[in-house]
């Protein structure tokens, strides 16, 4: 079965929200705190993502499994853009749990990339966190290079977490 990236719509808030979170447990489970893990919950999280999904720079794309979102792509200008404004970024990409591994990582960056290049952007970059290895061997395999900057994502008792810069040029 092939699966298809489409962009998503402000009634597909409350889905994408509820897969965020159980995107980030898994993802994030021995990189995060457990309190960050659970940070936000899943009513501010809709709210957030209705609004993310009306406005008109970031895109958002979905994929769907029957009537299950099996996961999200966003891509939106970079907040450190150049001057030019020709930067995206890759915000966030969430694939279900239960659907890792099958290629969904793939298609919504693809879709994403395809979309970056529709809107006139020159660049692609992702941050990553640097223990998460299975995100950064989907950037890798996708083009994306490490360009070795690098910053704290979380600093403190907890240990430090770092994101590394990943960029591609369309």
């Amino acid at each position: 079965m092939t699966m298809k990236a489409v962009e998503a719509t402000p009634d597909d808030a409350a889905a994408i929200a509820k897969l965020q979170v159980e995107g980030v447990k898994a993802a994030f489970a021995g990189i995060l705190p457990d309190e960050l893990l659970d940070a936000g919950g899943l009513d501010l999280r809709t709210r957030q993502w209705r609004g993310w999904l009306e406005r008109s720079k970031t895109s958002t794309f979905v994929t769907r499994d029957q009537q299950t979102m099996t996961g999200f792509c966003t891509l939106h200008p970079a907040p450190e853009a150049s001057a030019d404004g020709l930067v995206a970024e890759i915000a966030a990409l969430y694939v279900l749990p239960s659907h890792w591994r099958r290629g969904l990582g793939r298609v919504l960056s693809e879709r994403a990339l395809i979309e970056a290049r529709a809107r006139g952007f020159s660049q692609v970059v992702a941050w990553e966190f640097d223990r998460n290895l299975p995100a950064r061997a989907l950037c890798s395999r996708l083009g994306f290079v490490a360009r070795g900057s690098k910053r704290p994502f979380l600093e403190g008792v907890h240990g430090d977490v770092f994101e590394v810069l990943y960029r591609l040029e369309l």
